[in-house]
Formats: C-alpha cells, structure tokens, sequence
C-alpha cells in the first residue's frame, strides 16, 4: 500500500505493534484508540500529552480538543 502522507484512522481492536510498524514503514501516520487494557501504551500516551505539553500546544497556535461524553454505558475521553 501506498500510505506515504496519509493518515490511517483505527480502534483500539487493531492497535498492534506489526500494524503500526507497516504504516510508519510505509511513510504513513496514524490515529488510534486507546484502551485501558492497554496500560503501557495508555501510560505512554498520558505521559506525552501531559498538562505541560497541552498548554505549549495551545501557545504555539496548534489546536488542541478535549471531548468528554457518557457513551454505551462509560466516560469517554478524546
């Protein structure tokens, strides 16, 4: 596949170290779902987008969203 400049979108089913090695080696980028079953990513996530790193995102005129809903039955954060 030719993923060179795209940005390939996934739940957490597919976060799989083998499926994001094939689109980073593809030249592509990724978004995915985390999952608390996922701990070490989860921690991973939570340690780079600290409190410290949102508020320079914010000052450097990048975008930055924060959703948080009840949805099927649990808090949903994104």
């Amino acid at each position: 596949m030719n993923l060179k400049g795209c940005i390939v979108t996934f739940d957490a089913l597919h976060t799989q170290k083998d499926t994001v090695s094939i689109i980073c080696g593809a030249g592509g980028d990724y978004v995915v779902g985390l999952k608390g079953n996922q701990s070490g990513l989860l921690a991973d996530a939570k340690l780079a987008f600290n409190n410290e790193c949102i508020e320079n995102l914010k000052k450097s005129g990048l975008h930055y969203l924060k959703q948080i809903e009840k949805s099927h039955g649990q808090l949903e954060t994104r």
